[in-house]
Order: structure tokens, then sequence, then C-alpha cells
């Protein structure tokens, strides 16, 4: 049995049924809360990284200013390994790092505040609490895989001050409150040594200049500057094929050429590791899902191959690599052995190993739903969902709960939509989302009466009782039946009293009830789906049209007629479009053609790439059209890679025939880069240039210089006047004059700031001597 503290409540994890509520001092919370225990001594050192010197002594002028600075960079430049060191305590202590992927904030803080201390019972810290912890300790937070047009490093930095914080991310996402920096590969000498390491021997005379014509087309990566000492080393290829190969497919051709050379059981562990990408796994959690002996032999060959990342004692190969990797291993993929691997880790949510295989379990989890493989994903939200719960992840448990309760009306297993449905509804009632907890939960009791599981049925009516106090909403019959009655003030008085810690009659029943985890009652009982059942509903609690556990997009029309529809275009093709993105947007519309309304589920990206196309506008989600009306949906694309992408947009709903499909395809191109350098800072003015130091042509661009006081000062901004840039060379700008403001000596930020097709980067440099430029001479 599993326990945690939320508010005035200590929330308990049953064996069968779900959680129940029991109630407890406020001072008992107080309590634990004070006997949390610090775990920096946990930080784990890294060695320095060769050939990034430059880089981690800008970042640590950054983390100590404080001020928030990002790195963005597509895969395979290093960018995990950067941020990792610098979250190991070389630059600040305390130090966390945190991969974000589709985290929301609030799990993001409660992971960093896990990480940082540990508390004799579990406690769910509210947002408010995590960042006061967090600032607390002035703790460095590093989040990593941040997702593309992410707010969560705008909100960090501003619910964070007094705190570092780093940022990695494919793209920028950091905008206007700190530091943008693009992560470029390894400089040649460094890049060199790292080859000369990975291939384990000397470089020949007669090799090196083919070598280093290899890693120049290779552009520095350090992934596939050791791929391509892999391929060398190996004796299957020259130096100079594999710098012909890049120069002419670009780098990622080395990654189809060292997939080709595996055999069947590295492909079986990297296959293991694709299906479970972003995650780092333990090898013998490998092993075990991948039914593979002596696995570690097999995962330290993919990691010299540089195939797969090694941090510490775990394995995994990073999110951008999921594509490319997929398409040539996941072809054969069994699902329920997966799970079956999956189970023994997860049994004890409690325990270490459930927390180890949790985000391999969400990866596997978005596999499986993009694939609509409903039955698994069932079967996973049933051992993912008690881990996020144990440990606090609650954005991700609600996400998660309702993406469970629709597959299991998918596949009609109304055990798991019952259970579901109750766990959701009790996690709305202690986040006071109550119109929401009473719909949920009236449907899981409604559900479990149905199944004649009484003991749940119990569970979910004591916590229907206590959410529809707390909304004063009208209880159900003393009868059981869910008609509307008015209540006497006797009966409003009672259950009022529900919600202290005394007098909780109707909870301790169903506590009770639950405690005795009743045998006779069926794991998992298939009934109609509850849109095919006539039941009443409480009127009092009204479903949002998107909420999961509202009508079926599959609900028969009221009064007859037939749903049917028309949508235009039947395929998106949007322009060719830079890695910086985003597109234009693209709109598709749908019109309801037939005799009965039609009704609109949610929209879904899918496909080859769904992650580089967006869905920026959805008026349809949800939404019931009558016949002659129509709804728009708009998607921009932001590619993450080059070339031709392609991805389908899905919009579900209740008219016959398959689900209606819109194809949508772009070009990704090479983005420009512009990085604003400041040559000199005298006492009147500052002097600086723009350059264009990436491989796509700058547009028709602007600059702006803006000066922040610091130091003792206001802090306003005092922005210059802006100004043009020519197109795709370099510009040498006019000498911006010194506000009085910023005088020598007085300390003040410059930021320089350059734009092309709406898009940001910046370079901050500081008037101090911790800066790279010299302090100006006084006159």
């Amino acid at each position: 049995m599993s326990t945690i503290l939320s508010g005035t409540w200590r929330v308990v994890l049953t064996a069968a049924h779900g959680v129940r509520l029991e109630p407890v001092e406020l001072h008992l919370r107080a309590h634990v809360r004070a006997q949390m225990r610090p775990l920096w001594s946990r930080a784990i050192a890294f060695p320095p990284l060769p050939g990034r010197e430059a880089v981690v002594a800008a970042a640590r002028r950054e983390i100590l200013a404080p001020r928030p600075v990002e790195f963005h960079a597509p895969c395979g430049y290093g960018k995990t390994t950067l941020l990792r060191y610098l979250a190991s305590g070389a630059v600040w202590a305390p130090s966390v790092y945190v991969r974000v992927g589709s985290a929301p904030l609030d799990d993001v803080l409660q992971m960093v505040v896990d990480r940082l201390y540990s508390c004799p019972e579990p406690v769910k810290a509210t947002r408010a609490e995590c960042e006061a912890i967090i600032r607390g300790c002035r703790a460095l937070v590093v989040l990593d895989d941040v997702p593309p047009s992410s707010g969560i490093p705008n909100e960090a930095a501003a619910a964070l001050p007094g705190c570092g914080l780093v940022i990695g991310s494919t793209r920028p996402v950091l905008t206007g409150l700190g530091g943008s920096r693009m992560l470029h590969g390894l400089s040649p000498d460094a890049a060199l040594d790292l080859y000369a390491r990975s291939l384990g021997r000397g470089i020949g005379a007669d090799d090196i200049t083919d070598v280093r014509r290899l890693l120049a087309a290779l552009d520095g990566r350090p992934l596939h500057v050791k791929q391509a000492a892999a391929l060398v080393r190996a004796g299957e290829f020259t130096a100079s094929r594999l710098a012909e190969e890049a120069a002419t497919a670009g780098p990622e051709a080395l990654n189809q050429l060292s997939l080709r050379r595996l055999d069947g059981v590295k492909r079986r562990a990297l296959t293991v590791l694709t299906l479970f990408a972003g995650a780092l796994l333990p090898a013998a959690l490998v092993s075990g899902v991948g039914d593979i002996a002596f696995v570690l032999q097999y995962l330290d060959e993919l990691h010299r191959d540089g195939l797969a990342e090694h941090p510490d004692d775990r394995f995994g190969i990073p999110v951008c690599r999921k594509e490319s990797y997929q398409q040539q291993l996941l072809g054969q993929i069994d699902y329920a052995g997966a799970v079956r691997g999956l189970a023994d880790w997860l049994a004890d949510p409690s325990g270490p190993h459930a927390l180890e295989a949790l985000e391999a379990a969400l990866s596997l989890l978005g596999f499986a739903s993009e694939r609509a493989q409903f039955e698994v994903v069932v079967r996973l939200i049933r051992l993912v969902e008690p881990v996020l719960f144990v440990w606090g992840r609650w954005s991700q448990w609600r996400d998660v709960l309702g993406q469970g309760i629709e597959a299991a009306r998918q596949v009609g297993d109304a055990s798991a939509e019952a259970l579901f449905a109750h766990q959701k509804g009790t996690l709305a009632y202690c986040e006071d989302r109550l119109e929401e907890a009473r719909a949920l939960l009236q449907r899981a009791e409604e559900l479990r009466s149905r199944l004649g599981d009484r003991v749940g049925a119990e569970l979910s009516r004591g916590h229907l009782a206590l959410a529809r106090a707390a909304s004063g909403a009208p209880s159900p019959d003393p009868n059981g039946q869910s008609g509307q009655h008015r209540r006497s003030a006797k009966g409003r008085a009672f259950l009022a009293a529900l919600l202290t810690a005394v007098g909780a009659v109707a909870l301790v029943t169903a506590v009770k009830g639950a405690a005795s985890d009743d045998p006779t009652v069926p794991p998992s009982v298939t009934v109609p789906p509850i849109s095919s059942i006539s039941t009443p509903t409480d009127p009092t609690a009204p479903t949002s049209p998107k909420d999961p556990t509202g009508p079926t997009e599959t609900e028969p029309p009221v009064g007859g007629g037939t749903p049917s529809a028309k949508g235009s275009p039947a395929a998106l093709s949007f322009p060719n479009t830079s890695t910086a993105g985003p597109s234009v947007p693209l709109r598709f519309t749908l019109t309801s053609t037939g005799t009965a309304a039609l009704t609109v589920a949610e929209a879904q990206l899918g496909g080859a790439a769904p992650q580089d196309f967006e869905i920026t506008t959805d008026d349809c989600s949800g939404e019931r059209l009558d016949s002659g009306t129509e709804c728009a949906i708009e998607v921009v694309f932001r590619p993450t890679v080059t070339g031709l992408r392609e991805a389908t947009l899905k919009i579900p709903d209740n008219s016959p025939g398959d689900v209606r499909t819109v194809r949508l395809s772009g070009t990704g191109t090479l983005p420009p880069d512009l990085i604003p350098e400041i040559t000199s800072i005298v006492k009147d003015g500052v002097t600086f240039q723009i350059k264009n130091v990436g491989r796509g042509a700058a547009a028709f661009s602007t600059a702006s210089v803006v000066f922040t006081p610091v130091g003792g000062r206001s802090g306003k901004p005092i922005e210059a006047p802006r100004f043009q840039l020519s197109a795709g060379a370099n510009h040498v700008a006019p000498t911006i004059d010194v506000p009085d403001e910023c005088a020598y000596p007085i300390e003040c930020i410059v930021v320089v700031t350059a734009d092309v097709r709406d898009e940001v980067t910046e370079s901050n440099e500081a008037n101090d001597t911790s800066g790279s430029l010299p302090p100006p001479p006084i006159e």
C-alpha cells in the first residue's frame, strides 16, 4: 500500500479499486515537511568536456549572474552531454538535471524538489510550495529535451528568480529572459582528438587529410564523429568514402550505415532502446524486455559505435533519434512482450525500480497510442498510473487517466474505465475541480454498480459524496439510485461533516470495504459502452465537450437522421520552411452535410513525422455541428530536420465510414544563424557585427540593441533605435551610443538582437571584467 499527503488528506492507494481519501490534520503535514533532508551530496561529477571549454565558461558566467541561458542544436551536437556536465555540481551546488519531454511544469517542479530533498512520508507539494523550496536553496535547474514552442522555460525563469536555469532544446524556446546560444560542433582539433580516441589507434599520415575532410563534412558533431570512427574501426569503410557519403547525403547518412551493420542481438537491444526513446534504462530492464542474455556487452558496443548514450550505469537514445531509428527497427515490435517485460519493474509503485521504468513505460505508451493499440494502452495505463500517483507527477497522471478512459471505451473494458474515472475524479476533487470530480465519480460509481463491484462502487460513492458536499450539489437518494432529491438540513449537515477529520461515516464504510479487496469482483468485465446504455445522469455536472469522459463520438444522433460531412482540402502542402520555423498556418475546413448533427472528436496528428507539425487553431474538436455549419483547424509546419516531412491529421466524428484523414507534407530547409558579436565597448559607444554562420541564406533582417543597468540601478531597459541589415552577408553595424545610465564604471547588460523571418537570436555581454571583453578605458 502506498500513500501520499495532499492538503488535508492522506491519499491511499488500494490494491484493486484505486485511491481512497483519509482525512489528516494540517499540523501532521507540516510536521512531515519539516523533516525534509537534502540530497545534494548525491550529485554526480562528470569529467571535463574536451573541446567545450569556451562553451562551459560562457554558461558559467550566465549561471553565476544568475541569468537563464539556453543551448539549442539539432540532434548529435552533444547538447545533453553538456547539460549533464553543467548539472554535475562542477559549476553550482545544488544542481538538478531533469528531462522535460512531455511533462508539464507542475510535474517538472515536483521532480526538481524530489531530486533535492527526501521526506519520511511522500508529500504532494503545490506548485507554489515547489517554487519556494527551489528558490530557498538557490538551486541550479537544468532542463533538457524541452519541446519546441514550450512555455516551460519562460514560466520557470519567472517563477525561480535568483536560481540558475539552463535550457536544452532542438530550437530556441527561451524568449526575452536570457541568452540563447546555438551549440555548434567541436573545433577541428577537438573533433580529431575525439575521433582518434574512438578509433582506438593512431591516425596515419596518409589518412589525416581524409579524416579532416570527414570531420568537416560531419560539422564536428560528437555523435557522428564516434559513428564514423566505429565504421572505420570495423574495416568496412575508409575515412575517404565516409567523407563522400557525408558530403553527399549529410551527416545522417552515417546513422543508416551504422544500423545496417548491426547483428541480430545488437539490433534487438537497440530496438528496445528505440522503443523507449528518451528514457535511460538499466541494463537489466533492457535484458528483460528484449529477452537478451549478457546484454551489457551489447549495450557497451552500441555506445562505442555512437548509437546509444551511456551516462552513469544507464543506456538510452535521445528522443531526436527515435524517428530515424524506428523506421528500420520497429516493424516487428512485440508490444505485448514489452509490456510483460515492464510489468515486474512497475509492480511496486513506490519502489526504485518503478521510477526507473516509468519513462520507458510512458514512451511505450506513446508508441501504442500512435498506432491505436488500445488494448496495450489500457494494460500500460493500469501499470503506469499508480507510479505517477506515488511519485507526485499528478499533471501527467491526470492526462494519462483521460487517455485510459478513452482507450477503455474503445475496447469495451468497463472495469478499466471505471477505475480510471474513479482515479481521475478523486484527483479532480483533491485539486478543487469539483464539477469534473462529480461527473467522473458518478460515472465510476454507475459502472461499478452495473459490474457488481460492490467494494469499488462504495468507494467511488463515498468520494462522490465528498465532491457533492464541497460543491453544494444535491446528493443521490438514500437507495443508491441516480435520481435528484432535495436533502434535509440534517442530510446537508451530515455530508458537510465528511470534509472534517471526524464523522466520516460514509467514507469509513467505503474504506473498510476497500480494505477487504473482495476476491469475488472480476478484474475485467466487458460490457457495452456507456454511450449505448440509457442511464440517468446528473444535470448539475456538465461535461466539457473535449472531456474524454463525456459522450463518445459514436453516440447515436437524437431524433433520427444520418450525420455526414465533407472536408477541404484533402491535403495541406506547406512551402519550404527552415528548421528554425514555423511556416505560415494552413487551414482545413470541415462542413456538416448530413441530416443529423455531426459530433467531432479530438483531432490528432499521426503518420511518419507528427512532431514536425503543430495544430495551432482547433475549432472542431469536441464540437457538435448542425447541418450546414462548419469548423476549421489550422496547422503549421515546424521541421526538425531537413528534407521531405510527412504526417497525417485525423479528425474522428460520428459519420459512417473511416476516420477522416488529411495528408500533411512540407520540406525542411537549413536555417540562417545570425550571431551578433560585440567587437568593442568604449566610453561613448558600442560597436558590433552580425554574422550569418548558418548554412541557409538570411532574408532581409533587422537588429536592435537594449541596455539594462544593473548593480543598484533601477534596471529599466533602454532601447536604441532599430536598424536594418543587408541579406545574406555579414554586416558591421554603426556604433551605438551608450546611454548616460550605463556610463562607465556603471555595469550594464548589452543585448543585441537580430531578427530574420520573425525568428530571434540573442547575444549577451556584460560591461564588466567577467565578460570576454576588457573594461573600456577611462578617458
